[in-house]
């Protein structure tokens, strides 16, 4: 019976091990550095690894690595960078960089591609590119002009005063139209 009892707390032991090597080996692959959120619009990643990626809202979102640059191209996200990870947002006049678990929201407008930012969680560095740096605690808010592409990213025929409805009623979690 001891032998038995001695077998099976080995076996648990084992099992144990096995789950805790595993959780640690393989959560770099598991777990996304980078957290997309509420996204409504188009989001263009370039990875670490050169690799570049395009999101349309409604698609599934992969693992996003540390590292990543990120661009909102129109819509909103909330992105958010795990402990330790960083991630950088790219705006029209320069970047954003989040790590140590930061969260910011961007909004870009439909009238004018203007982007506006506001920081969730813990702090984030912007950097413009004339070189001033703003160091952005939670609720403070930035805003940058617009991207060069976001007309041409509009539809052909697009009519910006009825966008503009559709996105305040998805702010306020208005969904469906008849």
């Amino acid at each position: 019976m001891a032998t038995l009892e001695h077998r099976s707390n080995k076996k648990f032991n084992l099992l144990c091990l096995s789950f805790i090597f595993s959780f640690f080996f393989f959560s770099n692959s598991t777990f996304a550095a980078i957290v997309i959120t509420n996204q409504t619009g188009t989001i263009k990643i370039d990875q670490p690894n050169g690799q570049v990626i395009t999101i349309q809202p409604g698609e599934k979102i992969p693992t996003i690595p540390s590292g990543s640059k990120l661009m909102l191209i129109n819509g909103s996200a909330e992105i958010s960078a795990t402990e330790a990870d960083t991630a950088t947002l790219l705006i029209s006049n320069g970047t954003i960089m989040l790590k140590d678990g930061a969260k910011v929201k961007e909004v870009m407008a439909l009238e004018s591609g203007d982007a506006h930012i506001e920081v969730l969680n813990g702090s984030v560095q912007v950097v413009k590119d004339d070189g001033t740096v703003l160091n952005l605690g939670e609720g403070d808010t930035t805003s940058a002009p617009a991207l060069a592409d976001v007309q041409r990213t509009r539809p052909p025929g697009a009519d910006p005063v009825q966008n503009v409805a559709r996105q305040k009623d998805a702010e306020q979690g208005l969904v469906g139209y008849s």
